[in-house]
């Protein structure tokens, strides 16, 4: 017996006709802003996502995790009795595909969900959150310095906004070492102005790209640190 059917047979009667015919007294449908926490592969996940809850028993999103290598698409199914629902889903990245999960959570009715994700191979993922609001938008450009290296280089960084909430696109240049290079990513971005990236040299022959996480102030300030994720150097900036 899977883990899906074994929670559905724990439901009991009640729990089958309400799935049956969908007359939740409560639901999670709607648009959320979540923490993600927990260990994928062994290492430590932590990012931000973006999920919408759907009323026909699908939920999809996006997300970013420091340490990640390209903004990560989310997608699956859902079902639920009372406050507790469960269900699966799948994380998929560019670089390294897809990763599957099943879950389990509770919601309170347009205030808060949570959920906690679970595979085969060991990773336990804890996503949670509110309503999504709007937030301050963040676009702009920024400019200031990057370390990387043990070298000082500057990096200017455009952020434009999508039709997506919290989700950004990037475009940059960096100087370092004398040399130049075109960057290429996404953010997510949370209501407190934290947010996790991924940056992509273009200009490198070889695969290179950057993990950064930290705070912006729209069109005043953009900081954090990084690292690249093949070759795990440290990155800090502080642009304005």
């Amino acid at each position: 017996m899977s883990i899906i059917q074994a929670l559905k047979r724990s439901v009991g009667v009640l729990g089958a006709l309400l799935f049956a015919s969908g007359a939740l007294a409560q639901s999670p449908a709607g648009q959320w802003e979540m923490s993600i926490s927990g260990k994928v592969l062994g290492a430590s996940a932590i990012g931000i996502a973006y999920i919408e809850i759907l009323d026909d028993g699908s939920l999809e999103g996006f997300a970013e995790i420091r340490g990640g290598s390209s903004l990560l698409t989310v997608s699956g199914s859902w079902t639920g009795s009372g406050s507790g629902l469960f269900g699966s889903l799948s994380v998929t990245s560019e670089l390294f595909g897809d990763r599957s999960y099943e879950f389990i959570g509770t919601f309170r009715d347009g205030r808060s969900v949570s959920m906690s994700c679970f595979n085969g191979d060991g990773d336990r993922i804890r996503i949670a959150g509110r309503p999504a609001v709007e937030i301050p938008d963040c676009s702009g450009v920024y400019l200031g310095s990057m370390r990387q290296y043990g070298l000082w280089g500057v990096l200017e960084v455009t952020v434009v906004s999508t039709e997506y909430p919290g989700l950004y696109e990037l475009g940059g240049l960096l100087l370092l070492g004398g040399q130049a290079f075109d960057l290429a990513g996404h953010a997510v971005v949370n209501r407190r102005g934290s947010f996790v990236a991924n940056l992509e040299n273009l200009t490198s022959e070889s695969l290179a790209i950057s993990s950064v996480w930290g705070s912006i102030r729209p069109g005043q300030r953009l900081s954090g640190v990084g690292l690249d994720i093949f070759d795990g150097s440290a990155i800090r900036f502080s642009l304005r």
